[in-house]
């Protein structure tokens, strides 16, 4: 072995002890946002290829309706893909949904931008009939250099960025978040946290630290920020929050990796932590709300309506309901989803079972059951009583 090598060899070993080591949640940022894009713009791909390929001039529905039920198995986690007319009409959807077809979707902004625009573009995220927050991609239909209409890839982006989180973040010890840049959380292990705008919710006014990095993680595509996190019990904790970001079509999200400063402290962050109830003891205290027993016990049904709308709106979901002792479901929030004036009846379906067996032992439960256009939903139902006596109860569904 020569001078010159032994010197290299020497330059080598001193160079890999002194360099400093790979920063872990920058490597992970940089490992999800890549994945995330890869599997985002693919979507796209599908949605620019399907616009390209509409039979526009079948009069036949059936035809275009097969068209994007088969385009829609290309697409993980789809709920629909549409066609939309120049005008904003939904002209036809598949897998299901029939009964979206002639909705005028033209005053949805997602919908007006795609026609003004002109270009393949992503939404951002919306409340869905479902009451779970949805995404849109968008591709314009163009025949003869003319915009005929839109074809909408309609996607569950939390549960897609779930698989792809998960699976890279393995076992490693941070808290994982995905957000637009206008704040709306698309993804987080606390799944209630969904939906909600970081920069702007009421949740997280209190926690000025959080907010500040939010923003800054909003204003550039990369980046590391530490701030302070003071749950409502517990000691403050110093977290450092690294992102990267997720383009296609001209859409951007940001996907924030967040560890503790120190040993020992978990990162996570959850509604509890922020002084705020889950959706599941939120529900027991609608059902010993006394505005809500007393509405009940004298079915004063716009007042319950309203009651029960303001739950939804701090905890979006399928529907949330009421119904009598003997199970009859009397009405529930929002309207297009509930069900009203319905009778539980086991022999004529099945989901219904798991229902009338708590109105029938008047005891709170949790149980899955199938919903509309191949869904499922958690229900959570809990009693209502009027001191020892039962007065009905009131649930929720979620899709699982």
């Amino acid at each position: 072995m020569g001078r010159n090598t032994v010197l290299l060899v020497f330059l080598l070993a001193a160079h890999s002890v002194v360099a400093a080591p790979a920063d872990p949640a920058a490597g992970l940022a940089t490992a999800i946002a890549r994945e995330v894009e890869q599997r985002l713009v693919a979507i796209v791909a599908v949605a620019q290829t399907a616009a390209r390929e509409a039979p526009t001039e079948s009069e036949r529905p059936e035809v275009m309706r097969k068209f994007l039920a088969e385009r829609a198995r290309y697409v993980p986690h789809v709920l629909h893909v549409a066609l939309i007319s120049d005008r904003g009409v939904v002209q036809a959807i598949g897998p299901g949904y029939r009964f979206l077809e002639g909705m005028d979707l033209s005053s949805r902004e997602w919908v007006k931008a795609a026609l003004a625009r002109r270009k393949t573009m992503v939404s951002r995220a919306f409340l869905s009939l479902e009451g779970l927050y949805a995404v849109a991609v968008l591709a314009p239909i163009v025949r003869d250099g003319r915009l005929v209409g839109l074809l909408s890839v309609t996607i569950r982006p939390t549960a897609l960025l779930a698989t792809w989180v998960e699976r890279t973040r393995g076992s490693q010890p941070f808290d994982v978040w995905v957000m637009e840049t206008g704040g709306r959380l698309l993804f987080d292990p606390d799944l209630e946290e969904v939906g909600k705008n970081l920069l702007e919710d009421t949740l997280y006014a209190p926690h000025r630290g959080l907010i500040k990095a939010g923003r800054a993680i909003a204003k550039a595509r990369q980046g590391s920020v530490r701030f302070v996190v003071t749950p409502v019990a517990g000691d403050t904790l110093e977290v450092q929050a690294t992102w990267r970001s997720v383009t296609a079509a001209d859409t951007s999200w940001r996907v924030v990796v967040v560890g503790a400063i120190g040993e020992g402290r978990s990162p996570l962050r959850t509604l509890a932590t922020l002084g705020l109830p889950s959706a599941t003891e939120a529900l027991r205290e609608v059902a010993a709300d006394s505005s809500f027993v007393q509405a009940l016990e004298r079915d004063e049904r716009r007042t319950l309506q309203v009651l029960l709308s303001r739950y939804y709106e701090r905890y979006p979901c399928y529907a949330v309901q009421w119904m009598t002792p003997k199970g009859f479901v009397v009405g529930g929030y929002p309207p297009g989803n509930a069900l009203v004036s319905y009778q539980l009846d086991p022999f004529g379906n099945r989901s219904d079972t798991f229902l009338l067996e708590r109105a029938q032992t008047g005891q709170e439960g949790i149980f899955k059951t199938p919903l509309a256009e191949g869904l499922m939903g958690v229900v959570h139902v809990v009693p209502v009583r009027a001191g020892e006596e039962l007065v009905g109860f009131v649930y929720a569904v979620r899709v699982d």
